[in-house]
């Protein structure tokens, strides 16, 4: 009877033992899981971040104030340049659709003046968007093979872009035609920020 006795009673410790052991494993291992899903998530963030900072745009401005938003870093701007800024410029600006809620307009804030991005929120969104309320469908896509540096100093640049534009309009009937877009630049701290932009005539 003794013997039976202990032998419960070490049972009875050898399954509480299991227990614990199992209890901090499982636990163990859940903090390690989220470690590594937290971990993801940050990778993730900072991907989405780099991808932003390096994205490319719209408008038009008067005035030049101060920069409102950090610039991409000078290694994507020496790649891409005044023309390959200009072109991702002209054809995120000139290209959306009703569809959209035209987030590729708002992301390009960096590139702007505050006086051109005060114009573009407070004028040129609006406008569209107005526009779109009326329930019709609409897209226009916009490339620019031809870019012309019209004039650069130290300070001061004049950009010409032949553009190509492709229209369709609620009764999907599409409309392509030429236009050409001037874009002021001004540069600050080594970057050039659009203070101006204006479509010409059709043709």
């Amino acid at each position: 009877m003794q013997v039976n006795k202990k032998q419960k009673i070490a049972l009875i410790v050898i399954i509480v033992l299991v227990v614990v052991l199992a209890a901090v494993y499982f636990i163990t291992s859940k903090k390690k899981q989220q470690i590594v899903i937290q971990e993801q998530q940050d990778q993730q963030e900072q991907q989405k971040k780099r991808a932003l900072d390096n994205a490319p745009i719209v408008v038009r401005g008067q005035n030049l104030d101060i920069v409102n938003s950090v610039p991409p870093t000078k290694t994507v701007v020496e790649q891409q340049g005044l023309e390959g800024q200009s072109r991702m410029f002209v054809e995120r600006f000139g290209t959306f659709t009703s569809d959209s809620d035209l987030s590729t307009i708002e992301d390009l804030y960096r590139y702007m003046s505050l006086s051109m991005k005060k114009w573009v929120k407070e004028t040129y969104l609006p406008e569209l968007k107005e526009k779109f309320e009326l329930g019709e469908f609409y897209r226009i896509r916009t490339i620019a093979p031809a870019i012309n540096i019209e004039s650069e100093n130290a300070t001061d640049a004049i950009v010409i872009a032949s553009c190509q534009r492709t229209e369709v309009n609620n009764e999907r009937q599409e409309e392509k035609y030429l236009q050409d877009i001037r874009l002021e630049y001004k540069k600050i701290n080594d970057f050039w920020y659009v203070e101006a932009a204006y479509w010409q005539d059709k043709r």
